[in-house]
């Protein structure tokens, strides 16, 4: 799933008024690194973050929808469904230069 900047603030803002926000506290920090555009800005971390099952169901039960602006970021589903197992990290993934130019 690709997200916007402006869909990650909305979400990290979502994520610490819920049930979640002190257990999911690495989704919600990412979600506040991505709040930038990479394309302007420095990002801290990578341009991709792990999810479990149930976090993806989250997200799309309250991603702000009707967001055509521009995504950079990925989020990929695992097979891991344990909260408390750091999420390894996946290979890079690299914007395309075609992404970042227009």
């Amino acid at each position: 799933m690709l997200i916007s900047p402006q869909q990650a603030i909305d979400l990290e803002l979502k994520l610490n008024k819920s049930e979640y926000g002190m257990k999911w506290v690495e989704l919600g920090d990412c979600f506040y690194n991505w709040r930038l555009n990479p394309k302007y800005n420095k990002i801290k971390g990578e341009l991709f973050y792990k999810v479990t099952k149930k976090q993806m169901e989250w997200i799309k039960k309250n991603i702000t929808t009707g967001v055509l602006a521009h995504k950079y970021y990925s989020l990929i589903e695992t097979e891991n469904e344990s909260e408390s197992v750091k999420i390894d990290k996946i290979e890079p993934f690299h914007l395309s230069k075609d992404i970042l130019n227009s």
